[in-house]
């Protein structure tokens, strides 16, 4: 798939990841993010950390408990629940 809604990101992550133990942190690289806040789509990362989102910026580096997923090539849609519309004519 090329969207990632991050609010399902959180809610696997939480449930998959975090039942292994191994990793702290989840950081989702080099994705297109599209928000409510830019105009235009933007390339940056995500940190999740216990099912929350708590950085956006370009070029985090992950320590090793931190699980890595490359999203290059992938559109974010961070805070998007149930991104449609219903449109009565």
């Amino acid at each position: 798939a090329k969207f990632i809604i991050l609010r399902l990101v959180e809610a696997l992550a939480t449930l998959q990841i975090y039942r292994r133990k191994d990793y702290n942190m989840i950081l989702i690289k080099n994705g297109t993010i599209n928000d409510a806040v830019h105009e235009e789509p933007y390339l940056s990362d995500i940190l999740i950390s216990q099912g929350k989102t708590i950085k956006i910026q370009p070029n985090i580096i992950p320590d090793k408990e931190t699980a890595v997923f490359d999203a290059a090539g992938k559109y974010i849609f961070p805070g998007f629940i149930d991104a449609h519309s219903h449109i009565g004519l």
